[in-house]
């Protein structure tokens, strides 16, 4: 039987295995995991990561300390493993005292990896890890049966009405991860940000979500028309221009997604890095 967890800002899946659960994400925070047991009313024997952010794999300490194996991306295990690794590429340093919250660091945790777009077998349960990178480097959507896990590859019209500004590590292949989870047959799916949907709706957030995310390398093209920007004015105008009242919290996330939209812009060639007067800025390619 496969259900899903209501945990306030996000939705966590449950798989019942028999005598046993399971569990796809695990909310922020031991409490969270708590609250998943007790929906899932059995053990808990396996942990499903779509990814390593806190407020995904917060629990995971929870369910490894109570016995269950925790599977992630392999190109995601070393960051559950040392917790810090998160924060490292966020901030691109040691992490300072802002980032050591659970909204941005959870607990290290013994996980197993697994191959992306390879089949597992739980308890005679298939479960499909389908590729879904660019929210983060390993980002994992599980299908089970017909219903698509879609993490945060795929989010709610109203949750981006709220926020503005989606976070993506790699904007570029976040675009794919949306064709991709088109190409899906699945009749389903739960979204952790938030809700469930059929397939012809998941269909068209996926559209709504694509221009999203083709409307911030506008806006960043529009930042650098007149004159080159470094980071913190390019990100500063994008949220000023999407009427987002910034955060300490969304500030640091706004940073960092920010340099994955410039990052595919110079890979791109719509826009070239300089190093001027003791800082990188941006500039409209000359090509």
């Amino acid at each position: 039987m496969v259900s899903y967890v209501d945990l306030g800002a996000t939705l966590v899946g449950i798989i019942k295995t028999g005598n046993s659960a399971i569990v796809i994400d695990t909310g922020i925070s031991s409490d969270h995991a708590k609250k998943i047991a007790k929906a899932a009313g059995c053990v808990v024997k396996t942990v499903l990561l779509t990814h390593l952010h806190a407020d995904h794999a917060g629990g995971a300490s929870f369910f490894a300390e109570q016995g269950a194996d925790v599977y992630i991306s392999k190109y995601e295990a070393s960051f559950l493993y040392h917790h810090e690794l998160n924060t490292a590429l966020l901030y691109g340093g040691a992490t300072p005292q802002i980032y050591r919250r659970p909204f941005f660091l959870s607990k290290s945790v013994n996980v197993q990896a697994f191959e992306p777009d390879v089949s597992l077998n739980i308890d005679g349960v298939e479960i499909r890890p389908i590729s879904t990178a660019g929210h983060s480097i390993g980002h994992t959507s599980f299908l089970a049966g017909k219903t698509l896990f879609a993490g945060d590859a795929l989010t709610s019209p109203n949750v981006m009405a709220k926020h503005k500004l989606i976070y993506n590590y790699c904007p570029r292949r976040a675009l794919a991860a949306l064709e991709r989870i088109k190409d899906t047959d699945f009749t389903d799916v739960v979204i952790c940000h938030k809700g469930e949907a059929d397939k012809k709706t998941a269909v068209e957030y996926a559209e709504l979500q694509k221009a999203h995310i083709l409307s911030v390398y506008d806006d960043i093209s529009e930042a650098v028309r007149e004159k080159p920007a470094d980071i913190e004015g390019i990100t500063r105008f994008v949220c000023e221009k999407r009427g987002l009242l910034l955060s300490q919290d969304s500030y640091i996330l706004a940073l960092s997604n920010i340099k994955g939209y410039l990052a595919d812009m110079e890979e791109k060639g719509e826009l070239a890095a300089r190093f001027v007067d003791g800082k990188i800025i941006s500039e409209r390619s000359m090509q």
